[in-house]
């Protein structure tokens, strides 16, 4: 069994997790509003083909929180 890595934020919107356990990456995410519910992605790392952690700025993270396109499934992305 591999060595557990894991990350893990709070900040005033809510707390965000990532983790790498054996062969899959966990990420579970919760808003702290009250219905705000936790949402938990589980991918093996054999689906993955590129993936970054960057930081934000404080206005790259202003969304409504009634905006379209809420993220409830994880789409592909390509990178040219």
């Amino acid at each position: 069994m591999a060595e557990r890595i894991e990350y893990f934020l709070k900040h005033a919107h809510g707390t965000v997790n990532l983790s790498i356990v054996d062969d899959h990456l966990i990420v579970n995410t919760q808003g702290v509003g009250i219905a705000d519910r936790l949402r938990t992605i589980d991918l093996p790392l054999s689906d993955l083909k590129k993936f970054c952690l960057v930081p934000t700025i404080g206005a790259q993270n202003l969304v409504s929180r009634h905006a379209d396109g809420e993220m409830d499934s994880i789409r592909p992305m390509t990178l040219n």
